[in-house]
């Protein structure tokens, strides 16, 4: 009932007086200023506190909402070969660039920055699950030794106790995604590709 079109995440104060806030990096930013501020607990900051560097993780994270995270929407939504060939290809292409990038275990070095949160969903569904074989065979697999880096950054992610307790079931995580393999799933992102869009501009 907080968002304004039903979906997730949402942060609400407990007694709901202040408007809520919505959308994943939108959230994930909001914690952040919530700790720099002292409201809330936390270590490392999220986000860079140098402007520059801050602009250049958030210029990452669309990055990889665009470019990998979408490409994988289409190798598993359309129902024409040559699309879901040119899909992962380009979703290969973007995650070369991604890890040519790195700079550390974690994205932009030795801590987890909003960079890595807004991108592991895709690559533990890619690399830990194996969602794109699973549905479209052995072709749509990525390769351990060409992308070792992502392989090592996923691990890295999945070890750390906050990630932990947040992993789905990989089975039921795969079953859920059948909808998109069959084409029959009524998100806003199935919408969008059905319509010849993006899964970014659902």
């Amino acid at each position: 009932k907080h968002h304004p079109q039903g979906m997730v995440p949402v942060i609400v104060d407990e007694e709901e007086k202040e408007p809520a806030v919505y959308d994943s990096l939108v959230c994930v930013e909001f914690t952040d200023d919530l700790v720099n501020a002292g409201i809330a607990e936390g270590t490392t900051p999220l986000l860079p506190k140098d402007p520059v560097a801050k602009a250049k993780a958030r210029i990452w994270v669309d990055y990889f909402n665009k470019n990998v995270a979408s490409n994988f929407y289409k190798v598993l939504v359309p129902r024409d070969q040559e699309t879901r060939v040119q899909g992962m290809e380009n979703f290969r292409a973007a995650l070369r660039k991604f890890q040519e990038n790195m700079k550390g275990p974690f994205f932009l070095g030795e801590h987890l920055s909003a960079v890595d949160i807004a991108a592991f969903p895709w690559a533990f569904r890619a690399v830990s699950v194996g969602m794109l074989e699973r549905y479209r065979g052995e072709d749509f697999a990525l390769d351990r030794k060409e992308f070792a880096k992502i392989y090592d950054w996923v691990q890295a992610c999945e070890n750390l106790p906050s990630v932990k307790i947040t992993l789905p079931d990989k089975e039921r995580l795969i079953g859920a995604y059948g909808r998109y393999a069959e084409g029959t799933a009524k998100s806003k992102i199935g919408e969008a590709l059905r319509a010849g869009k993006s899964a970014h501009e659902h």
